[in-house]
């Protein structure tokens, strides 16, 4: 789902010591691009498509 790969995500940033203003960022932008995702059907991140981020970038 793509919620845990956020985490996921988030918890590899925070190993790398990424400061919590890029890591906040990060969460932030991807959150948006999950409620895009789900608006779309897509709840599983092995269906998000390239033509789907970049209609996403164009979006927004």
């Amino acid at each position: 789902m793509l919620e845990r790969d956020v985490e996921l995500f988030i918890e590899h940033c925070e190993l790398k010591g990424l400061s919590k203003k890029t890591i906040g960022s990060y969460e932030q932008t991807m959150r948006l691009f999950i409620r895009f995702s789900n608006e779309q059907g897509i709840v599983q991140t092995e269906k998000v498509m390239h033509m789907m981020v970049q209609n996403y970038i164009s979006a927004n």
